[in-house]
C-alpha cells in the first residue's frame, strides 16, 4: 500500500488491495525460485503488504524515499534502506529477484530507473513488476496519485529491452468500463474525490459491491493463474529476466 493511501484511512479489505495481494502472490508463484541465500529487493516498498509474500524468497531489501513508510515495517524479516533506486548505493548485479509494484509510475526518470534495475540485476536475475496501463487515459486521476505516466505494452517491450520477456499480461479487465465510465465522469466534475490514491480503485464502497468487485478480480487472478491473459486492463504485469553473462 502507498502511504498516501494509509495516512488517508484506506482499508486493506478494500477490494483492490485485497485482490492485488492475490495478484502479487500469483505472480512470486510464476517465479520457481527461491532459497536462503538468494538476495530480493522491493523498490517502492510502501509501507510493505507485499513483502509478506516475499519473505520466504530469500534475503528481503526493502527501498523507498518515504522514511514514514518504512517505520511502519515490522522488523526482522527484512532490511529497510531509505535510497531513491536511481541514485541507489548497490554494486553492479546485486539481486537476484527485483520487485517493482506500481512503483515505475512514480518515478519521473523512469529511464533511469529501469537502467538502474537492470544494472543492480544479476545474471538470469528477474524483476517483476505492475504498473497502470493504457496511456491514452492518463487523467487528473494520475496526476493525484502521483503518476507521471500511465504505460502501453510496446513501451514497456522498448523500455526493459536487453532482457529477456517471461510474462507479460494485463489486470483489471472485467471492471475496466465501470472504472472507465467513473473515471470519465470524475474528470468532468469539480467535485473528484482524490483522498486516496490506490490505482484505479474505487474507494468505500457498499460491502456487497465491495465484495463483487472483489470477486471479478479474484478470478481474475485465477485466470493469470492459469497463465491464460486478458486483451487489455487499467494494470499491466510483467516478468523480465537478465541474461547470462
Amino acid at each position: 500500500m502507498d502511504y498516501s493511501d494509509y495516512i488517508s484511512g484506506a482499508s486493506k479489505n478494500n477490494f483492490y488491495f485485497k485482490a492485488k495481494q492475490g495478484l502479487v502472490k500469483i505472480m512470486v508463484s510464476k517465479l520457481n525460485k527461491s532459497g536462503p541465500d538468494l538476495s530480493v529487493l522491493s523498490v517502492g516498498t510502501g509501507t510493505g503488504e507485499e513483502l509478506g509474500h516475499l519473505k520466504d524468497l530469500g534475503r528481503v531489501c526493502a527501498l523507498d524515499i518515504n522514511k514514514d513508510a518504512l517505520d511502519l515495517i515490522p522488523g526482522g524479516f527484512c532490511e529497510k534502506i531509505l535510497q531513491d533506486i536511481c541514485y541507489n548505493s548497490f554494486p553492479d548485479s546485486s539481486f537476484d529477484l527485483i520487485f517493482c509494484f506500481d512503483a515505475l509510475e512514480h518515478i519521473q526518470d523512469d529511464d533511469l530507473a529501469i537502467s538502474e534495475i537492470k544494472r543492480i540485476l544479476k545474471p538470469s536475475g528477474l524483476v517483476i513488476f505492475t504498473v497502470p496501463a493504457i496511456s491514452s487515459i492518463f487523467s487528473r486521476h494520475d496526476r493525484s496519485l502521483g503518476h507521471f505516466r500511465r504505460y502501453d505494452l510496446s513501451v514497456i517491450k522498448d523500455k526493459f529491452s536487453g532482457l529477456k520477456r517471461k510474462y507479460l499480461g494485463f489486470w483489471f479487465f472485467f471492471l475496466f468500463a465501470f472504472v472507465y465510465l467513473k473515471r470519465t465522469i470524475d474528470n468532468r466534475s469539480s467535485s473528484q474525490d482524490i483522498s486516496c490514491s490506490s490505482p484505479d480503485s474505487v474507494m468505500n464502497l457498499p460491502p456487497l459491491l465491495n465484495s463483487i468487485f472483489y470477486k471479478v478480480l479474484h478470478l481474475e487472478n485465477l485466470i493469470i493463474k492459469s497463465n491464460l491473459s486478458f486483451p487489455f486492463g487499467l494494470t499491466i504485469c510483467g516478468i523480465y529476466q537478465k541474461p547470462k553473462e
